[in-house]
This record gives C-alpha cells, structure tokens and sequence, in this order.
C-alpha cells in the first residue's frame, strides 16, 4: 500500500512537470515557446511608458 501512494505521488508530481512545461512551450522536441510578442513584458513595459507620455500631454482634471 505504501509502495502505490508514493508511486502515485511521484506519477502527479511528474505529470504536472510535463504539464507545467507543455503550458510554458518547453516540452516540445523543438522547444518552441509559445509567445506572442504583443504580450511580452517588454511590449507591456512600452506601451505603459508610452501611456504615462500621452497622459503627460494632458491637463489634469
């Protein structure tokens, strides 16, 4: 019985690696990353600064 709960354990430990690495595009054979670059930080990052910029040209209310 012991042998079967921790074998069962490792089983979902493993499985939510490969899962975790499925989700982030790191399982593949080509590790292809799944990202689209409108969502990157960086582009997060440029359209805030842009953001803050625009917000600048603009009287406060």
């Amino acid at each position: 019985m012991t042998l079967v709960t921790i074998g069962a354990c490792l089983t979902s430990v493993a499985a939510g690696f490969w899962l975790g690495l499925s989700f982030t595009g790191w399982a593949g054979p080509a590790r292809h990353r799944f990202h689209d670059p409108e969502v990157s930080v960086q582009a997060t990052i440029e359209r805030a600064l842009a953001g803050r910029d625009e917000c600048e040209r603009w009287p406060a209310r």
